[in-house]
Order: C-alpha cells, then sequence, then structure tokens
C-alpha cells in the first residue's frame, strides 16, 4: 500500500504543476465568466423557446464546472514546488497584507459560488424570494473572481491574458448597464416585442 502511495506521490510532484496551476484558474475564471454572463442574460427575455432551455443548462454546468475547476486550482497549490501553500492557507487564508488579500478573494470566490450552487439545488425549499437574494452573490463572486485574477495571476501583463480580463469584465459590465436600463418596463416592454418579432 505504501508503495502505491508513493509510487502516485511521484507521479503527483512530476507533474508540471505550475502550468496546471495557471491553466485550471484562468479555465475557472472564463467558465464563471460564462455562467454570470449567461444568468444574466436569461432575465432579459433576449434568448426564448429551445435556445433559452439551453442557455439554462449550459448556465447551470459552467456554473458547477468552474466550482469543481477552482478547487482543483486551490488543491494543486499544496503540492507545487516552486510556491507551496498550505492546507490552511488554501481554505482559510490570511489577510494581513495585499498579496495575501488577493489570495483571500480566490478562496471567497469559491465558497461564494458554492452557495449560489447549492442555493439553486435548495430553491423549492427557500422559496424563489430568498434564492434569487442569494443568487445575487454570483455577481459579487465574478467581481471578486476578476480582482484575484488580475491581481494574483502571473499572466495577467501578457497581450492575451489582459484581452481575456478586458473583454470579460467588458461584457459583464455591459450586461450590468442593460439590467438597469431594463428595469424601466416600458423599454423593457418594447425590447421584447422587438425580440418576438425577430423570432
Amino acid at each position: 500500500m505504501n508503495t502505491i502511495f508513493n509510487m502516485f506521490t511521484d507521479i503527483v510532484l512530476s507533474l508540471p504543476t505550475w502550468e496546471l496551476i495557471r491553466s485550471f484558474g484562468l479555465t475557472a475564471y472564463i467558465l464563471l465568466f460564462f455562467t454570470t454572463a449567461m444568468g444574466m442574460l436569461l432575465p432579459l427575455n433576449l434568448v426564448t423557446g429551445p435556445t433559452k432551455a439551453v442557455v439554462t443548462i449550459a448556465h447551470q454546468l459552467s456554473g458547477w464546472l468552474a466550482l469543481t475547476i477552482a478547487l482543483v486550482h486551490g488543491l494543486l497549490l499544496m503540492i507545487d514546488r516552486t510556491m507551496p501553500f498550505s492546507w490552511t492557507a488554501v481554505f482559510f487564508p490570511s489577510w494581513t497584507n495585499g498579496r495575501e488579500l488577493s489570495y483571500a478573494l480566490g478562496v471567497v470566490t469559491l465558497y461564494l459560488l458554492l452557495i449560489v450552487l447549492l442555493s439553486s439545488d435548495l430553491a423549492p425549499v427557500l422559496g424563489k424570494k430568498l434564492w434569487k437574494k442569494i443568487h445575487f452573490f454570483s455577481y459579487l463572486a465574478f467581481v471578486f473572481a476578476f480582482v484575484h485574477g488580475v491581481w494574483a495571476g502571473t499572466d495577467t501583463l501578457t497581450t492575451w491574458g489582459t484581452a481575456i480580463y478586458a473583454s470579460t469584465g467588458g461584457i459583464i459590465f455591459v450586461l450590468t448597464v442593460l439590467h438597469v436600463l431594463l428595469r424601466r418596463k416600458p423599454l423593457q416592454q418594447s425590447v421584447k416585442r422587438a425580440v418576438q418579432q425577430k423570432n
């Protein structure tokens, strides 16, 4: 048994952990962006019928995938040889300085996402009103993930890294503005009529 465990440990430690940490972190962020963007798109009634059903499934699936991959991202930090983290630092981070704060925001994002996803599964028990209030944490989770990625990410200053954060942040900003504007019922009704005429 010890031999198998040692072999497994050797295999894990031989992996390019630093590259995997970065890849999993960025993938989790992009999936979080997708689930947030699709979640913001659904109430606008810009997609209807079968398309809306597909977007709903994609919204839910990308949320759980983001959580899973973000968890792997955190766990890999504990076996990284370049800059290893203790399990307490991964799950209960310190807030004592700026650098640690940037890591802590990533952990808080993980917990917020978990709360939002579980509340969705428990929506019939919680009730629509409470579920909607808890669901607003998803916006906060995206903001925290954005700041965590820009601040703590080592690829932020690359051309492609800047493009990813600028485009995803910009799209969420535009969708937020649309949500604010479309709260005005006359405008919401005119947009809905335009979409229905298009279909």
